[in-house]
C-alpha cells in the first residue's frame, strides 16, 4: 500500500477564487509548484531518518500524481506518493566488522553478535545474526523509504509533519505568485 500525502492547495485556491476570478492558470501553477516542493520536503524528511539514502536516490521512490476535476483545467489536486518498497540488504549500507558485532551506515548503528558472510549474489558481504546457539543465522535488512513514513510511531506522525510543511510552502508560493502578477501589470 503506497503512502499518499495530499497537497492541500485546493483550500488556498478556493480563497484565491474569491480574490481574483481570472487566475485559473495561476491556480494550476500554484498547485503544481506546491506538489514539487512537497516531493522535496518528503525526500528531506526521509533523508533525516535514513541518512544512507541521498535525496536524489529517494526521488526514485517518490512520485507526483495529478487529478483534475470539473472539466478542462477547472480544478487540480496533486498527491505526493511514496511507493511501497522492500527493505534493502544491510550490505548496501557499508557494514564493518567491529568488536563483538557489525556496524553499518544508518546513523552508524550497531548489531551486537552480528557477523558478515559473503552473499550468493554480487559483490559484498551480507550481515547475519544468530539469535541463540544452534539456530540458523538470519539475514538482516535495512530500512525502506516507505517504512520510514508508514511505520513511524504514532502511525503517520511523519506524514502529518510533511503535510504541515507543504501547507506552509503552499502559502508562500501563493503570496509570491500574487506579488508577481501585481508587478507584471
Amino acid at each position: 500500500m503506497p503512502v499518499r500525502i495530499k497537497v492541500q492547495a485546493d483550500q488556498l485556491i478556493r480563497n484565491l477564487d474569491k480574490v481574483a476570478k481570472n487566475l485559473p492558470k495561476e491556480q494550476q501553477k500554484i498547485a503544481k509548484d506546491a506538489a514539487k516542493e512537497g516531493k522535496k520536503i518528503t525526500a528531506q524528511v526521509i533523508h533525516k531518518y535514513v541518512e544512507a539514502y541521498t535525496e536524489r536516490e529517494l526521488g526514485k521512490y517518490i512520485t507526483i500524481e495529478e487529478e483534475s476535476q470539473g472539466g478542462k483545467g477547472k480544478f487540480f489536486r496533486y498527491y505526493v506518493t511514496v511507493e511501497e518498497t522492500k527493505r534493502p540488504r544491510l550490505k548496501d549500507f557499508s557494514p564493518r566488522s567491529a568488536a563483538g558485532g557489525v556496524s553499518y551506515k544508518l546513523g552508524r548503528k550497531y548489531v551486537p553478535k552480528g557477523f558478515q558472510f559473503p552473499g550468493r549474489r554480487g559483490p559484498g558481504r551480507d550481515v547475519y545474526k544468530r539469535y541463540y546457539k544452534g539456530a540458523p543465522p538470519l539475514k538482516l535488512r535495512g530500512v525502506s523509504p516507505w517504512g520510514v513514513l508508514w511505520k513511524s510511531k504514532p502511525r503517520g506522525a511523519r506524514i502529518l509533519q510533511i503535510q504541515k510543511k507543504i501547507a506552509t510552502v503552499t502559502r508562500k508560493i501563493t503570496r509570491e505568485r500574487i506579488k508577481w502578477l501585481k508587478l507584471r501589470k
